[in-house]
């Protein structure tokens, strides 16, 4: 759900009402409360009231795990070249 609502974030299309669904139904599976920034609206600058930037690093924090799960990093794999000596290269 996070990948769909990105991406239709990044072409424009957050009045869609395919948007507005995965919006709520992921703050609710994520057990956000009504109170809580949304995950797609997040504001990039921390907020300044002390109750507020607990919430709203709590939320940004759920963001980054699910976005380091929707685009994991590619990994590196080590090979060893004619003289024996390791290196890396990514996978393809």
């Amino acid at each position: 759900m996070f990948k769909r609502g990105t991406r239709l974030q990044s072409e424009g299309r957050e009045g869609d009402k395919e948007f507005v669904k995965i919006r709520l139904e992921l703050h609710r599976r994520l057990g956000l409360k009504p109170w809580q920034p949304n995950i797609f609206d997040l504001d990039p600058d921390a907020p300044v009231d002390p109750h507020q930037f607990y919430d709203w690093k709590w939320v940004a924090g759920l963001r980054d795990q699910l976005a380091a799960l929707a685009w994991p990093r590619p990994r590196l794999v080590e090979r060893r070249d004619e003289a024996g000596e390791a290196g890396a290269e990514p996978l393809p």
